[in-house]
């Protein structure tokens, strides 16, 4: 549980896809290092790092050093996004708090990544804090289909390239 007028903090860090942007994970980064510094010396912090699945990089009963190293060591990688594994490993990580509690979830928001969430109870006693680190206008543009044609033109085969674009963002594509 949580120690003497402390708090157990989760920080949920994203680390799909689409948080790759220099700009978005250096954004990310910070709000990471934010929320392990800004800690109170009492509260205790664990860190998740999540994609499609989630991974408790470090545990409430560590050292507040191992959740600043774990916090470093996080980088992007190739997954989708998926907040409700993430939200259950947290709730998990939380189920023996004893005191006040708070999930710190920095993600760029990712509209597909909702799915399911509504089915994953949070613990009492616990705030939810979304810090958003996408950019202001979102590019988000996927590639759904590629295919390479090889039709015959003038005797000689050409090959023509063709895909089909999906803008998944705020902004024009």
């Amino acid at each position: 549980g949580g120690a003497a007028g402390g708090k157990d903090i989760v920080v949920v860090v994203d680390r799909s896809y689409s948080m790759s942007a220099v700009p978005v994970w250096s954004r990310a980064q910070r709000a990471v290092q934010d929320a392990v510094e800004d800690a109170a010396e009492a509260d205790r912090v664990a860190i998740i790092g999540f994609g499609e699945q989630a991974e408790l990089l470090a545990r409430l009963d560590e050292s507040r050093a191992t959740a600043v190293t774990a916090a470093k060591g996080i980088a992007p990688g190739s997954d989708v996004t998926r907040y409700a594994p993430a939200f259950k490993l947290a709730s998990s990580v939380l189920a023996n708090s004893r005191g006040p509690a708070e999930i710190v979830v920095v993600t760029d928001r990712q509209r597909s990544g909702w799915r399911n969430l509504e089915q994953v109870p949070v613990p009492p006693n616990t705030t939810i804090r979304v810090v958003d680190v996408s950019t202001t206008s979102l590019n988000n543009v996927a590639i759904t289909d590629a295919q390479l044609a090889r039709p015959m033109f003038a005797g000689r085969q050409r090959v023509v390239p063709s895909a089909r674009l999906v803008n998944r963002g705020d902004a024009d594509a």
